[in-house]
């Protein structure tokens, strides 16, 4: 991630207050933290394509699809990007805090509050995680 984000602010194209984004969160996350971070990525590439089509059919002229698109439940973050369940709560705690995940909108149900059980991804956490795992443009 790191060298990725070196390599596309040496481009004409950087943007100061992206780079500084990602150097803060790069400086706030552990190892752990980079491997969901990396497994969110790789799912983002993997649906862009679905849900672009799908994004299309309301929306012709939309190039990108939404970042609330894309959404885990914890556990099975956790699994698939190979962290121990046991840390990953706190993990995810600060993924939350730097803003590059969300929980999901509380809902309440016959006038109980039903706690989400799905996070989501963030704007900001999209555009992070494109300037730290895209290659530089010319």
């Amino acid at each position: 991630m790191w060298s990725t984000l070196l390599a596309n602010a040496a481009t004409a194209k950087a943007r100061d207050g992206l780079h500084r984004l990602c150097v803060e969160v790069l400086a706030g996350i552990s190892p752990k933290e980079a491997l969901i971070l990396r497994h969110v990525y790789a799912r983002y590439q993997q649906k862009r394509p679905e849900l672009l089509t799908k994004v299309h059919g309301w929306n012709p002229t939309r190039t990108e699809i939404p970042a609330e698109f894309l959404f885990f439940r914890p556990r099975e973050l956790y699994r698939d990007a190979g962290v121990p369940e046991t840390d990953g709560d706190l993990l995810l705690d600060n993924l939350l805090r730097l803003n590059l995940l969300r929980w999901e909108v509380p809902e309440v149900e016959d006038g109980q509050t039903v706690h989400p059980s799905f996070v989501h991804l963030t704007e900001p956490g999209l555009a992070v995680l494109k300037e730290c795992n895209a290659g530089p443009s010319a």
